[in-house]
């Protein structure tokens, strides 16, 4: 029974990077709110990025600095793994309350939009500090290796999520334009042709592209999950005006529903993994685990404190973060797949990896049933219900959130690329 349940949970960490991860980022990045999100971008990456980089560095240096007092004693390869790896957050539950309360539309944006983009720079920087031996150099300079190597891969998987998101737009657009072409064409009104093909075509199309991507950035060595989730973002944008009515609900159906699924295996695996995996439950103390629930709360804080008070700098008045909202935030910063696949993971790669992933599992149960459980009566408290009208929100809300004052700078480069978008983007795939 040990050797079984331990071949499972190699397996599953193969089984969840593979095929339960990416339906779950691409799903989000498909089905995404457009409006409130790209309302919002600069407010997104700038928690995404600037943020999560000061969660992972305040929890990572924490965890070094006091694991002299704290056993097990980590080093500075397992503090930043760590710390990246734990920095993965997991709104599911909050998004679910935010949607039953009708919170407001860009905090919900803006948790959402930093969930998704906080996965894929959480992966990508666990990797890249696994990557770097910490034994033959300074720290500064592996830090410094890891920050280079995580931007090639983040560009390159980009590159890789959007070029194939073009391919399938551009393919999409040329099928389109056959049918229509067959529509209006008296010579081909005789030729019998069945529109079920075209609708399973494009509905295959928009299957196999997403996991294409993913596979060519995980064979180049880059991250198929930043792959995946740009790939959604595009066709969603790009591919799906071109499908048909048809296809375009068999989709939303097929991938809520394959995401759904996956997410839910992934939470009764997270609550069985406790129990049944054999885990080192001698090595990890009360102190380790109190350490772990403290300073993933100040990380947390120093993330949305820091950030928000930039992000305020290039808002108007009306519309900068409140401090009911920045509480909000810091209390929505769940755990849940991302870190549980990740610390799967590290259970193979790191020294101390078995202890790691025991935490990060108890760390997650108790956010997922303690933190949130008490949300809809704090949410409640904190009164961030929607109070304008989307549409009239256009007139107070400046379109550059932005860190600094540089929101005239952003306002006329989201122009610009607007323009580029209508006059040669949109006309050569849509």
């Amino acid at each position: 029974m040990h050797q079984y349940v331990t071949n499972l949970t190699t397996d599953f960490t193969d089984l969840f990077l593979i095929l339960l991860l990416p339906p779950i980022i691409f799903e989000a990045g498909y089905n995404m709110k457009k409006k409130p999100f790209w309302k919002n971008i600069g407010a997104i990456l700038s928690y995404s990025f600037l943020g999560t980089f000061l969660a992972i560095a305040s929890t990572s240096l924490m965890f070094k600095l006091c694991s002299t007092f704290v056993d097990p004693p980590l080093s500075w390869q397992d503090s930043f793994a760590f710390g990246a790896l734990i920095s993965a957050t997991d709104p599911v539950s909050c998004l679910a309350i935010f949607k039953e309360l009708g919170t407001d539309q860009n905090l919900h944006a803006i948790v959402f939009g930093e969930s998704i983009f906080n996965d894929a720079v959480a992966i990508v920087m666990y990797n890249a500090v696994v990557s770097v031996d910490f034994k033959n150099s300074t720290v500064g300079a592996e830090i410094g290796s890891a920050l280079g190597l995580f931007t090639i891969v983040f560009l390159g998987s980009l590159v890789i999520g959007i070029v194939s998101a073009l391919v399938i737009a551009f393919i999409t657009k040329r099928q389109k334009a056959q049918q229509f072409e067959r529509e209006c064409d008296p010579s081909h009104k005789e030729e019998h042709h069945d529109a079920t093909d075209d609708v399973m075509t494009e509905v295959a199309l928009m299957l196999v592209a997403p996991y294409a991507s993913y596979l060519i950035a995980e064979g180049l060595e880059l991250s198929g999950i930043v792959a995946i989730l740009i790939n959604g973002i595009f066709l969603s944008y790009y591919a799906s005006p071109n499908l048909s009515n048809q296809a375009n609900s068999i989709l939303k159906l097929a991938y809520g529903t394959i995401a759904f699924t996956a997410e839910t295996l992934v939470f009764i695996f997270l609550g069985l993994g406790l129990f049944v995996i054999d885990h080192p439950f001698s090595q990890l103390t009360f102190g380790f685990v109190l350490l772990t629930i403290v300073n993933l709360n100040i990380a947390r804080a120093v993330n949305i404190l820091i950030t928000s008070a930039l992000v305020n700098l290039g808002r108007s008045t009306e519309s900068r973060i409140k401090w009911n909202e920045q509480f909000v935030m810091w209390i929505s910063g769940l755990r849940g797949a991302m870190a549980y696949a990740l610390a799967l993971k590290s259970s193979t790669e790191l020294a101390e990896g078995p202890v790691i992933l025991i935490d990060t599992v108890i760390y997650s149960l108790f956010t997922i049933l303690i933190v949130a459980s008490i949300l809809n009566p704090v949410l409640t408290w904190a009164d961030v219900k929607q109070k304008d009208d989307p549409e009239t929100d256009k007139k107070t809300l400046k379109i550059s959130e932005v860190i600094g004052h540089q929101d005239k700078c952003l306002n006329r480069f989201k122009k610009r690329i607007r323009s580029w978008d209508s006059l040669y983007f949109s006309p050569l795939w849509i």
